[in-house]
């Protein structure tokens, strides 16, 4: 058997065929991971500005119901090799007292089936994997058996005293060689371009993925050749071998995916997206009904000088009269148990947008898993960061944070102190004036106005004065900070076992029926 798989081997190493794959394949693959690099550094390079400017932001900070920090997923360091489907998810999170993150606030595909089916047609490296590997397999394994019978010389191999079994196993073996030759070569110029621009030094479980992700794709290229093993020994000439092999390249690799994508946009995404919104922006308006009637001020024996607002409702009163001041701590507590409630409907809402939606991606996945294009598209993604389940757990890390910053609120009083809705501090320079105008009646203090039109200027002063005041501003150099954990390595082959168990399947399938079908093959 080791004389037919060298024979084998030699036989397509020598080969033109051979050597315009193998250099397409690493200018292809090289050229695919710089590309990528490149789109790689950049996302990174704004996910770390876009980090520093939220802690930026977080310096100047005044009343805790502005606490409201963001936070960023990372790209995953080996987002290179997995597919763009996690750029569709989003890396921006907005932790909100109104808001439990169910949905990154950046997400892109909003539930509507075009952007769903957009999920099946990105540029990635598993993309151009699949379409090249595949291909390759096929082209060295369509005449394992069609070509020795073409030349007759099966005839004469088997001839002599070897056993079918080992000429199957041996041709096999020689054309997956042949294949591993040029992945591994491919493999190695894309990881060297990788290494030479990763932005930080792997991690031990990061070597291993990038090795199993080698593995896999050669596991990949064994179920194609082996494929292209059973045509050739379910056909009798070369030219026959050959168009079927195409055939059933393309439709397993390029209409199978595409097919089952299309047919996904008939399963109600976009009408569940629209249900969701109304229902979201019905709750969106109760709630801002109910914190009207909470913020309403009559404005008479108080007052209060705004200055600023947030996409909440919220407010910073710069400057607030003791009127003004125990009117809005007696609907404290009020405020934040509406905010609390809204929260709470906010995420059963999505919770259940979601489980919705999910329920639907999951059929659709079972249905492309008939592709050995899409198995190897979940492995690889499992094991570079970038599929659905990694995304949920960013998702749930950054709940925990939410619960975090909440409690690290409640400690500091926030919840239950004026500093949640004002920043003015007692030994302001207008503490005198503001005492005044607040026992004075809004006809007299328009008098007062008119009478000395520098008390408006005065005013703009002051203002002016408080923002620039750094008494002014919330310590918040001990509020917990998020920090970014890709999920472990035994967590993500335990994502990527049911796949990997389904491809094996295809690849015992597809030997097992070759061997059956050369066992009873006719060599005249």
């Amino acid at each position: 058997m080791w004389t037919i798989i060298k024979k084998e081997t030699l036989e397509n190493i020598l080969t033109l065929r051979f050597a315009i794959c193998f250099a397409a394949c690493v200018v292809v693959f090289g050229l695919t991971t710089y590309v990528l690099v490149q789109d790689y550094l950049l996302e990174w390079n704004r996910v770390e500005a876009a980090q520093f400017e939220s802690e930026q932001e977080l310096a100047e900070i005044e009343v805790y119901s502005f606490v409201r920090p963001e936070i960023y997923k990372e790209p995953s360091l080996l987002s290179v090799f997995g597919s763009g489907l996690g750029k569709n998810w989003g890396r921006r999170v907005w932790i909100s007292h109104t808001r439990v993150p169910v949905f990154t606030t950046d997400e892109t595909s909003g539930g509507s089936s075009a952007d769903f089916l957009s999920f099946f047609y990105s540029f990635d490296f598993p993309g151009i994997t699949q379409i090249f590997v595949s291909l390759l397999a096929l082209l060295f394994s369509f005449d394992l058996i069609s070509g020795e019978k073409q030349k007759a010389t099966l005839k004469l191999v088997l001839s002599n005293p070897i056993q079918r079994t080992k000429l199957l196993i041996g041709k096999y073996i020689g054309a997956l060689l042949v294949l591993a030759l040029v992945i591994v070569a491919s493999f190695l110029v894309a990881y060297s371009i990788y290494l030479t621009r990763a932005p930080v030094p792997l991690a031990p479980d990061t070597w291993i993925s990038l090795a199993l992700i080698l593995l896999t794709t050669i596991l990949y290229g064994a179920v194609f050749i082996a494929i292209g093993l059973l045509i050739s020994a379910l056909t009798q000439k070369v030219p026959s071998s050959l168009i079927v092999c195409l055939i059933v390249w393309v439709f397993l690799v390029l209409v199978l995916p595409s097919a089952i994508g299309f047919m996904s946009s008939e399963l109600g995404f976009s009408e569940d997206a629209r249900e969701f919104e109304r229902s979201l922006s019905s709750l969106y308006e109760e709630y801002n009904e109910r914190m009207a009637g909470l913020r309403y001020v009559a404005l008479d024996r108080m007052l209060t000088i705004n200055v600023s607002g947030s996409s909440e409702g919220q407010q910073i009163f710069r400057i607030m009269g003791r009127n003004a001041v125990e009117y809005y701590m007696d609907r404290l507590a009020e405020t934040i148990d509406s905010q609390n409630e809204f929260a709470a409907r906010r995420l059963g809402l999505e919770s259940a947008y979601k489980a919705k939606r999910s329920a639907k991606t999951a059929l659709t996945n079972n249905l492309l898993r008939f592709s050995p294009s899409s198995l190897y598209s979940n492995i690889v993604d499992a094991l570079a960061g970038t599929d659905e389940a990694s995304h949920e757990y960013f998702m749930g890390r950054a709940r925990v944070y939410r619960e975090e910053v909440m409690e690290y609120i409640r400690s500091n009083g926030g919840y239950s102190s004026q500093r949640w809705f004002t920043n003015d501090i007692e030994d302001s320079p207008y503490r005198d004036f503001v005492n005044i105008a607040e026992g004075a009646t809004l006809e007299e203090m328009g008098a007062a106005a008119q009478q000395n039109p520098q008390v408006i200027n005065q005013i703009m002063e002051w203002i002016r004065q408080v923002e620039s005041d750094p008494q002014r501003k919330l310590n918040l150099s001990d509020m917990p900070r998020f920090e970014n954990e890709p999920r472990s390595l035994p967590s993500a082959l335990n994502t990527a076992m049911f796949d990997f168990f389904l491809m094996v399947m295809y690849l015992a399938v597809a030997i097992v029926i070759s061997y059956i079908k050369f066992m009873n093959y006719d060599p005249r």
